[in-house]
C-alpha cells in the first residue's frame, strides 16, 4: 500500500514538474532563436557597412529589391565634365558595369537553419536603406531596418539613378 502512494505522490511531483519545465524550456528555445538571428543581422550589418560606407551612388533595381548596384569612388574619376562655371562633374560607369551585392555575398554564418534575406527597395541614390530579415523554414524569425550613408558629400541631380 505505502509502494502504491509514493509512485502515486511521484506520478502527481512529476506531472507537476514536466507541466512548469516544458513552457520554459519552449521559452529558452524561442529566445535562443531570436539570439541567433540578431546575430545574424549584426554580422550582416558589419561586412554591409565595410562594403557600402565607401559607395559614392546606390541603386536597387525595383524589379530585384534583393539586389544593390553601387559605384565605389575612385581617386580618379572615371570621366570628367568641366563646366564653365568651374564645376566639375564625374560621368560614372554604365551601371552594368558597377559592382553589386546581395544576401548570399555576404556570407553571414547561418544558424540554426536560419537563412538572411535582404531587400533594399528604400534606397535612394545617396544612402542605402536595408531591410535584413531572418527565416527559417520560411517563417520570419526577426527583421531590422538598416541605413548607410556615403562617406562623401556630393551633389546629384534628381535622387534616381538612370540607366538600369
Amino acid at each position: 500500500m505505502e509502494t502504491v502512494i509514493a509512485l502515486a505522490i511521484t506520478a502527481m511531483v512529476t506531472v507537476f514538474a514536466i507541466g512548469f519545465i516544458r513552457p520554459q524550456i519552449g521559452l529558452y528555445n524561442e529566445f535562443d532563436q531570436l539570439s541567433q538571428a540578431k546575430a545574424m543581422c549584426a554580422e550582416a550589418y558589419v561586412k554591409l557597412e565595410k562594403v557600402l560606407r565607401y559607395g559614392y551612388v546606390y541603386h536597387a533595381d525595383p524589379d530585384r529589391p534583393d539586389e544593390l548596384a553601387y559605384y565605389i569612388r575612385k581617386t580618379e574619376p572615371y570621366e570628367s565634365v568641366h563646366e564653365s562655371d568651374g564645376s566639375v562633374y564625374e560621368m560614372l560607369p554604365p551601371m552594368d558595369k558597377w559592382p553589386r551585392i546581395a544576401a548570399g555575398d555576404l556570407e553571414v554564418e547561418e544558424m540554426d537553419g536560419m537563412t538572411l534575406e535582404l531587400d533594399f527597395g528604400g534606397t535612394t541614390s545617396r544612402e542605402v536603406r536595408a531591410l535584413l530579415v531572418v527565416k527559417k523554414e520560411e517563417e520570419q524569425v526577426y527583421e531590422q531596418e538598416v541605413v548607410i550613408r556615403s562617406m562623401y558629400d556630393y551633389e546629384i541631380e534628381g535622387d534616381d539613378v538612370v540607366g538600369w
